[in-house]
């Protein structure tokens, strides 16, 4: 969110602290677990990040 909890800074805006979703990511490794913050104001920018190149 770019603020501490409670911060002041956060107060008044339309996406401040509103909860998160649950997530399941499977992985080369394995599952994990994510809690994704909501965004209600549309704020956040996904970006995709490439997987490493094969090893030979």
């Amino acid at each position: 969110m770019g603020y501490e909890r409670h911060a002041a800074e956060g107060r008044g805006t339309s996406s401040s602290r509103n909860g998160s979703t649950p997530n399941r990511v499977e992985t080369e490794i394995g599952e994990f677990d994510l809690a994704v913050p909501r965004d209600w104001a549309g704020t956040f920018k996904p970006v995709t990040v490439p997987k490493p190149p094969a090893s030979s």
